[in-house]
């Protein structure tokens, strides 16, 4: 459920940040990133706690936001493994995170 909470918000985010352009822009390329989001979210949450997927959730909201872009999704899988460090949870190398 906190999964979806976070999915929905930074689905506001991106409705409330996007110029009309960009988010035609972000719907044309969205979904392919929509999935890498979520996965990655439910990664960290998996290998570290809730708190790291929230954290990685706020990440890619202020990215929103400062940009007025998406995060590509190699930046989130990135972003991921830092804060999953940053809380000392080890990424294993097989782990969807990884490049």
């Amino acid at each position: 459920m906190a999964i979806s909470h976070e999915l929905t918000e930074i689905r506001q985010t991106m409705e409330d940040e996007l110029d009309p352009k960009a988010e035609r822009e972000a719907e044309r390329t969205g979904k392919s990133r929509w999935n890498v989001y979520e996965k990655t979210l439910r990664t960290v949450e998996r290998t570290a706690e809730p708190r790291a997927m929230r954290d990685l959730s706020a990440w890619i909201k202020n990215v929103i936001r400062e940009r007025g872009e998406l995060p590509a999704g190699e930046e989130v899988r990135e972003e991921g493994r830092r804060v999953c460090r940053d809380l000392d949870y080890e990424v294993e190398p097989d782990s969807w995170l990884h490049p």
